[in-house]
This record gives structure tokens, sequence and C-alpha cells, in this order.
């Protein structure tokens, strides 16, 4: 049984196959992940949520952080490269203690046009920080960095950016939620699934060999 678990992108990316389970845990940035979930605080959410080591779980964070939380740090002083390796590093150390379960990770999706001021329907605030094109080079970075730690780690990285991301290394807007991800009525499932259906068979090969 394949499982997602982290943020709204839990929920839409794989909206459309049947044999997977979403787990939306709310707006958790990668950041929390890594400073404030333990491995025992994973592992019991996943006993929680019924997930077993024999299942595949597909973790989604790293959207928000992109979005809000680099900038920021950023323009106090640190380096960009700095805060992105940081996040990113940190973030997969915490995955290579989960076992024995089987995670994998998903790429960020590419971050769409600034709209303006955006609020939640419960009246939080919908944070955008950075231009465009800043958002769009720290998520090509983190996703860059990403891909790396998992390569290096034996994790497998199931890359979905690439099917979204217009030339200017944003989600392209005819798939957009004019907010921070994809709408969830338009069929941006295909792809992923495609995506994922690849990387399970090359997991397959790998465990059978």
């Amino acid at each position: 049984m394949f499982y997602t678990l982290g943020d709204s992108h839990s929920i839409h990316t794989f909206h459309c196959v049947h044999n997977l389970v979403s787990h939306h845990i709310g707006p958790i940035l990668m950041n929390s992940v890594s400073k404030q979930r333990s491995v025992s605080g994973f592992i019991d959410t996943f006993v929680t949520k019924g997930i077993t080591p024999s299942d595949i779980i597909i973790l989604c964070f790293g959207e928000i952080d992109c979005r809000c939380h680099i900038h920021p740090a950023i323009e106090s002083g640190e380096k960009e490269d700095d805060v992105i390796n940081d996040l990113a590093d940190n973030y997969i150390n915490i995955l290579r203690q989960l076992n024995p379960y089987i995670v994998w990770v998903l790429s960020i999706t590419p971050p769409c046009h600034d709209p303006g001021q955006q609020v939640y329907p419960e009246g939080t605030p919908f944070l955008w920080k950075g231009t465009d094109e800043e958002r769009s080079r720290y998520t090509k970075k983190m996703n860059e960095r990403l891909k790396k730690n998992c390569l290096d780690f034996n994790i497998p990285y199931l890359d979905i950016y690439s099917d979204y991301v217009d030339e200017k290394g944003m989600l392209q807007p005819e798939l957009s939620d004019t907010k921070n991800t994809w709408d969830p009525h338009i069929g941006v499932c295909e792809p992923a699934y495609q995506r994922l259906m690849e990387l399970y068979q090359i997991f397959l090969n790998q465990h059978n060999t």
C-alpha cells in the first residue's frame, strides 16, 4: 500500500490514485520536521495511521519552506545556499533513521505566481516571502539538494517537479489554484501517477535482485 504524509500536497498530488491513502497532517515545514519531530515521533505517527514497515510512505514537505521560510532567513544575514542545504540535509538525516519503514521523498512543487494578499477561509494570513524569481530559485535548489541526498543515502526520490514547471521556474499557470499549489479539480494527477509507477518499478527491481 502507498501512503502520503505531509502538508496539503500529500492530498492534491495523488488524488486520482486508488491504492494510495493520503494523510494531511497540517501546514508543517520541513524545518519543523528536522527540528521538532523526533524519529520516535514519526514512527508513532506511522503506527497511529496504520502504516506498517511493508508499506511505502511518500513524505511531502518543503513547499511552505520555499514560499515563506527561506527568504526571511536570508534577509537576516544567512547565505542562501547554507539555508537551503541545511534544511534539506537535516530533513534527510531524520528520514535516514526511520528504518525499518520505507520512506520516499516527494519533490517540491514549483511555486505559484504571487497573486497578492491571500487569506485562508478561516482568516489565517497566507504568507509569501520573496519575489516569484527568488522563490523559483529556492525551490529549484531545494529539489536539487534533496535529490542529491536521496541518491547518496539510497532513499527513493519521486521527482514530479519537471512535469509541472514552466519556462520561468513557476507552476504552470493553468494548473494553479492561485494560492500555493495546483487546483485539485484539474487533472494534474496523471503525470505524478506515471512517475510514481516508474519509481515503484525501479524500487521493485532493486529489491528483487
